[in-house]
C-alpha cells in the first residue's frame, strides 16, 4: 500500500516523486529501462558537448582554453550541469539492478528507514 497515493500496489517498491507514480510488480521493468534511458540521454548530452569542444581544439595547432571558453560557453555549462544528473541517474540504476539482483524492493532494501 502507498502512503502517498493510498493505492494498493502489487508487490509495491517505491512512490516515485519525479514520476508522480508508485513503482511495483507492474511498471518496475518499465522503471529500470527509464533510469537506464536517463542515463544514455545525460551521457550523449555530455558526449556531444566534449565533442564540439574538441573539435575546435583539433582544428587549432596549439590548444586555447581562453577561445575554447569564449567560443563554446553554452557546451561548457551543459556538460558541468549534465554530469550531476548523469551520475544520479548512474547511481539509481545501479542500485535498482542491485536490488533486482537480490530479488529486494526499495522498502525491504531500506528497512526501517523508510
Amino acid at each position: 500500500h502507498c502512503d502517498i497515493c493510498g493505492v494498493c500496489i502489487e508487490k509495491m517498491d517505491h512512490h516515485c516523486p519525479w514520476l508522480g507514480t508508485c513503482i511495483g510488480k507492474k511498471n518496475y521493468k518499465q522503471f529500470l529501462l527509464f533510469l537506464l534511458s536517463l542515463f544514455v540521454e545525460f551521457a550523449i548530452v555530455f558526449a556531444m558537448c566534449i565533442m564540439i569542444m574538441n573539435n575546435n581544439q583539433i582544428k587549432r595547432v596549439s590548444i586555447d582554453i581562453g577561445t575554447t571558453l569564449r567560443t563554446y560557453p553554452f557546451s561548457i555549462i551543459l556538460a558541468i550541469l549534465v554530469v550531476p544528473f548523469m551520475i544520479f541517474a548512474a547511481a539509481m540504476l545501479g542500485l535498482h539492478s542491485y536490488l533486482v539482483m537480490k530479488n529486494l524492493t526499495t522498502r525491504e532494501y531500506l528497512g526501517d528507514k523508510w
